[in-house]
């Protein structure tokens, strides 16, 4: 495989998690480690993950959203009351990326992922969600059925039968 072709494959594998920050410091670090743990298992599958997490200015915080929102394959927003209730305020992050989102008719991108019985934010209220509520209080992707069904939709969208779970076989 050449050079080129290494890097056609590795931008066709590329997914962007969406997220809030809230003012609640310790919820942040539960949010982040559940992050990671989510970027651990598709980094695993071979899939190059990007999320804000060492993002600092506003300014390249934006480019860094606009970038990775267009360039991604797959958009995995983390819903939860903080990222719902941003989606409301226009002169915030979230509401940045969704209207980026919009706008540029990347909708079919998108697969939420609910941390939380919070709504998801109006434009994906149509799109199905994930639910991810039990794995982010467990912080435990290892056995999930969520993971499974996230991982099938990530393979239908990047036309990729490697990434899809197998099942192990039952004695």
């Amino acid at each position: 495989m050449g050079d080129i072709d290494k890097i056609k494959e590795r931008k066709m594998n590329r997914v962007f998690i969406a997220h809030a920050w809230s003012s609640d410091e310790e919820y942040n670090q539960k949010q982040l480690q559940f992050i990671r743990l989510l970027q651990l298992e598709l980094e695993e599958r071979g899939l190059e993950v990007k999320y804000d997490d060492a993002v600092s200015n506003k300014d390249s915080l934006n480019s860094f959203m606009i970038e990775n929102i267009r360039e991604c394959n797959v958009i995995l927003a983390i819903c939860d009351e903080p990222y719902f209730q941003k989606s409301e305020k226009k002169d915030s992050g979230v509401s940045f990326e969704i209207k980026e989102i919009r706008e540029h008719n990347l909708l079919k991108k998108v697969i939420p992922l609910k941390i939380s019985s919070s709504q998801l934010p109006y434009n994906f209220q149509t799109i199905q969600y994930e639910a991810f509520q039990e794995e982010f209080e467990k912080m435990d992707l290892s056995i999930s059925r969520s993971m499974k069904s996230l991982m099938v939709r990530v393979a239908e969208l990047l036309d990729n039968t490697e990434l899809l779970p197998v099942d192990s076989i039952k004695s």
